[in-house]
């Protein structure tokens, strides 16, 4: 068992304030109008600029605010099993079979970082943020943005570990998505339509195009006679 349990407990502490600093700034980053930001980053302004980095970060799909997050979500379970696993076998020493008793051990220990977790650095950050968001990114704009740099190397090896995963099967992480195809585009028209984004006339120019398909120009046109 751990000799000092208040370095155990102001390390969970930390960890949990970090995963809800990154949370926050995720939250608030999503509500804040990127024009403004560029606009603000481009006539120099350093907060801007770091902003402006954070929103880029952000969204990139399991990027460096991602890393970070998961970073300190495993140093808040790594240390609530070092601080509180020996406690749970202790309360189950009733329980004859080992097996068993670390197994019960376990599961509790899971319910109760997962829910603790998710319910003070994900769920009363991200509410919190979005009810302020300019207020809230001001608080935690620092502390954000050193959590990212502390954990870009980290997330440099991790890239480079998943693209060389992925080289044997030819995959590439910044891959192409795929092709939309006509039909893909045509529901978005009719969507646009009933939404009122599209006028009548606009789906007509659209569907036209899609009448030409592979036409040439000599099938299509005329030539001029003079």
């Amino acid at each position: 068992m751990v000799s000092d349990p208040a370095g155990s407990i102001l390390l969970l502490i930390l960890f949990l304030l970090g995963g809800a600093i990154v949370r926050a700034a995720e939250a608030a980053l999503s509500m804040v109008n990127d024009e403004q930001l560029e606009q603000q980053a481009e006539k120099g302004s350093p907060r801007a600029r770091r902003i402006a980095l954070l929103a880029q970060w952000s969204k990139e799909r399991f990027g460096r605010l991602t890393c970070a997050f998961a970073v300190m979500l495993t140093g808040f379970a790594l240390c609530a099993y070092v601080r509180l696993f020996p406690v749970f076998l202790k309360w189950l020493s009733g329980i004859g079979a080992e097996g068993l008793r670390e197994a019960i051990a376990a599961l509790l220990l899971l319910i109760l970082c997962a829910g603790t977790y998710y319910a003070f650095a994900g769920l009363v950050p991200s509410w919190a943020a979005k009810n302020g968001p300019e207020k809230a990114l001001g608080r935690v704009l620092t502390p954000a943005y050193a959590l990212c740099g502390l954990c870009f190397p980290l997330y440099k090896v991790a890239r480079g570990i998943a693209v060389a995963a992925l080289m044997p099967f030819r995959i590439k992480p910044n891959g192409d998505r795929g092709r939309v195809t006509e039909e893909q585009i045509r529901m978005l028209v009719d969507i646009g339509e009933e939404k009122g984004a599209i006028e009548a006339d606009e789906k007509e120019m659209i569907e036209n195009v899609f009448e030409f398909n592979n036409m040439t120009a000599e099938e299509c046109m005329v030539h001029r006679k003079d």
